[in-house]
């Protein structure tokens, strides 16, 4: 096995992508493979570099707070027209640690992102794009240009222009893709859902930006739903970040 499949496979085992025979193939292998032990600590010992930074940054503000708490102890706050006084403060600085508590906690599990984030983090523009060369070029052709200049509602105008042509499901997935980059993710769902439901062109990538639109719509079950059909899906090209995604969803 080459040394970088080796990092795949230790990522893999660290984000919990392998079936339980794949776990024990891959400890039993940690045994007797010196390069795999070693990719393996590397990866343990960044993690917990990581983890152990987000604390020491965590644990700075909460110091901060408490020298601000300890310096303005005598003094009479106020706060949203209600006067707070050192005795009263004690009792909201109690209800505040229980929410930095909470915080903690989550920070040290390894806290989940919200869906904005999960849907930037995973989110990419789509840069495949059709050769649209040649002396004359149709609207289709155009509107992929005008997709690949970013020029993104000019491209929707021009795919309007075509969807009934032969190229339909190609018309949907471009314009969809479109609707995501200005934000309009209602619309990018429908054109997915068009292409999942009629069609295997495209089909794939319509599942993954489909599920990514959800996340942005709050239609999480349906974004689980779909994220888990493409991660069962051994010969799915967004398997793995599919897998990586529900994992922030459990």
């Amino acid at each position: 096995m080459k040394r970088m499949d080796k990092y795949e496979w230790v990522d893999s085992y660290f984000s919990d992508e392998l079936s339980a025979e794949e776990k024990s193939q891959f400890e039993n292998s940690l045994k007797e493979d010196s390069e795999l032990k070693e990719i393996f600590d590397l990866h343990t010992n960044i993690s917990k570099s990581v983890k152990e930074k987000e604390k020491i940054e965590f644990i700075s503000k909460l110091k901060k707070s408490e020298e601000s708490f300890i310096k303005n102890r005598n003094k009479i706050f106020e706060f949203k027209g209600y006067l707070i006084n050192r005795n009263n403060l004690l009792s909201w600085a109690a209800v505040i640690i229980l929410f930095i508590g909470s915080g903690l906690f989550i920070l040290l599990r390894g806290n989940n992102l919200s869906y904005d984030q999960l849907y930037d983090r995973y989110y990419a523009t789509y840069d495949q794009i059709i050769e649209t060369r040649g002396p004359e070029l149709n609207n289709v052709q155009l509107a992929l240009l005008e997709y690949q200049n970013g020029n993104y509602s000019r491209a929707i105008q021009l795919f309007n222009e075509n969807e009934s042509s032969v190229n339909n499901d190609l018309v949907r997935f471009y314009k969809g893709l479109c609707y995501l980059e200005i934000q309009e993710y209602e619309k990018a769902s429908i054109q997915f859902e068009k292409i999942t439901q009629s069609s295997n062109d495209f089909r794939q990538e319509a599942d993954w930006y489909l599920a990514l639109s959800c996340l942005k719509t709050g239609e999480i079950d349906k974004a689980q739903q779909l994220l888990k059909s493409i991660s069962q899906n051994d010969n799915h090209y967004y398997k793995r970040n599919a897998r990586k995604v529900l994992q922030h969803l459990k």
